[in-house]
């Protein structure tokens, strides 16, 4: 019966560890001015996803920083870079028409301190598989926080931008498989003394 509940709970954290290979991670940094500062990777057991491009320098860039009591966020474009999807050992490049990116309002601070924003940002697009010229769409949503510090007036974004949380469930799942574990380990072991 111990041996049982042992492979139970190891069973349920190996699942929860492979909920991350069904993963993706969003990056979006302050535009510095090439225009490139997002991307987007997906995996998964059967292909991939990669998704990159830029969004206006003006929509959040570094510049001369924001004033106190700015605000940023909301829509912009986005306009997509040549993209790739994995299927299996096969890879299919994308053509992307521009495309939407929304990040969730952040007002900064009047207090002149060092601030994080939690934020969610969340893209989508269209396009085409280049060598078929199959219709395809994209889309992504990542709940994660910016840093910003103030530095001569102005509050000025962290350079490595949104950072990315991984999902409470996912987390939670994870935390209880590994309690298990423990707890089994922890019985089944011999107690000296």
């Amino acid at each position: 019966m111990k041996r049982l509940l042992f492979a139970t709970l190891l069973m349920l954290a190996l699942t929860s560890t492979s909920a991350f290979a069904d993963s993706f991670h969003l990056f979006f940094t302050p535009n510095l001015g090439s225009g490139d500062n997002f991307s987007y990777k997906s995996w998964s057991n059967t292909g991939s996803l990669f998704v990159s491009g830029g969004t206006p320098a003006d929509f959040f860039g570094v510049g001369n920083g924001y004033a106190p009591g700015s605000s940023l966020g909301g829509s912009t474009d986005i306009f997509f870079e040549p993209s790739f999807l994995r299927i299996g050992r096969v890879s299919y490049e994308l053509q992307l028409d521009p495309g939407t990116l929304f990040m969730s309002s952040i007002t900064l601070p009047t207090n002149g301190k060092d601030f994080t924003a939690f934020v969610q940002i969340s893209f989508s697009g269209s396009g085409i598989f280049v060598d078929t010229g199959e219709s395809i769409g994209v889309g992504g949503s990542a709940n994660g926080h910016i840093h910003f510090s103030f530095i001569d007036g102005a509050y000025l974004p962290d350079a490595a931008g949104f950072v990315q949380t991984p999902a409470p469930g996912s987390w939670a799942l994870i935390g209880t498989g590994l309690t298990g574990i423990l707890a089994a380990v922890r019985r089944l072991r011999p107690r000296v003394g």
